[in-house]
């Protein structure tokens, strides 16, 4: 593609090694080790405006790691909660809980995924591990504060599984999209795990499966999931493409890909996880600017929310309250009250049963 760059490696051995951890810094390495034993019960989905900023937390509430750490940007520059209000109830440094040195993946390089790095030094100072994609040179000059810690994960691994503890482990992959084209479509999906029976393993090292493609996971294994896409359409995500899987009804939470946006939703619909019937939460990450108006017209959008509806995941939630919903038409047509008074601000939290 014109005008892009490629991210450069740190080394070699982030594209010609094999094994996942090999492939990454040794930094790296032992921290997702040092992962082992720790039961991440879910996810909570902080609250910052038109952007993805994720703890993965563990029972006492704690951050394990992060899955993106973005924020208000450009047209979503002033959705963060603490422009929308005189007496705001915390500030950026409040949302970043990390006593224990959390790690941050990123699920791709859209600055609305990162940009709280370009805001708070603690973030910046973080370790990353994030895609390897193309990027236009403009937007180098901004990623400089934090490239001296990114680490990429090798396109070799498409599906990496890791059993953290006897009960629960985690699925990082690949997204299938081409890393020279659409950032969304080839970055980093997450999914937490539960498994259904527990599994006596040694204090050894860390439990770690590649699995070639979807076919390949036992999907028997696992008794509830929860989903974190990122911006990827959802027959980008390799574990999808596992029908077994997909429509097994064993998704108890995720959050929208791509803040619920219109685009694509047609051809990610049969993609589309099927929700756990008793009990499931659907997450809508997007924003609200200090008018009321939504960053961008089509996030929500109204067929991707109900095409969502059709899947089962009847249990919304909102970081920006209710929004107008405008169809792929955009004709205006709204499943949402109209926002006359400003909305309710939240986090989201989802956790397994």
């Amino acid at each position: 593609m014109a005008n892009l760059l490629l991210m450069p490696a740190k080394s070699d051995d982030f594209v010609k090694k094999v094994a996942a951890f090999d492939a990454l810094s040794p930094a790296a390495r032992a921290h997702l080790k040092s992962l082992k034993g720790k039961k991440v019960i879910g996810v909570r989905a902080v609250h910052v405006g038109q952007g993805d900023f994720t703890a993965v937390r563990s029972e006492d509430g704690k951050a394990v790691f992060y899955f993106d750490v973005g924020g208000g940007c450009h047209a979503g520059s002033r959705s963060y909660p603490w422009h929308r209000t005189k007496t705001p109830a915390r500030t950026l440094g409040a949302c970043f809980e990390h006593s224990l040195s959390p790690y941050v993946f990123l699920s791709h390089w859209d600055h609305d995924h990162w940009f709280s790095a370009e805001n708070l030094t603690a973030i910046a100072q973080s370790h990353f591990i994030a895609p390897r994609q193309m990027i236009a040179p403009s937007h180098l000059k901004t990623k400089q504060r934090i490239m001296p810690n990114v680490r990429l994960w090798p396109r070799d691994e498409k599906i990496v599984e890791i059993q953290l503890t006897t009960g629960h482990g985690l699925l990082i992959e690949s997204c299938s999209g081409d890393e020279g084209g659409d950032p969304n479509h080839s970055g980093l999906a997450l999914t937490l795990v539960r498994y259904k029976q527990r599994v006596v393993r040694s204090t050894g090292a860390l439990s770690v499966a590649v699995h070639k493609d979807a076919a390949s996971i036992t999907h028997a294994r696992y008794r509830e999931l929860i989903l974190l896409p990122g911006d990827a359409p959802y027959h980008y995500v390799r574990s999808l493409g596992n029908q077994a899987l997909r429509d097994g009804g064993r998704y108890i939470g995720l959050l929208a890909y791509h803040h619920g946006s219109q685009s694509e939703w047609s051809s990610a619909t049969a993609y589309a996880p099927t929700a756990n019937a008793n009990t499931h939460r659907a997450g809508y990450t997007y924003g609200i600017k200090p008018d009321n108006k939504g960053c961008y017209s089509s996030m929500p959008g109204s067929d991707a929310v109900q095409g969502m509806k059709d899947k089962g995941w009847t249990d919304r939630k909102n970081t920006s309250g209710a929004a107008p919903l405008l169809s792929a038409l955009n004709d205006q047509r709204e499943l949402d009250p109209p926002r006359t008074t400003p909305v309710q601000e939240g986090d989201i939290d989802i956790e397994f049963p």
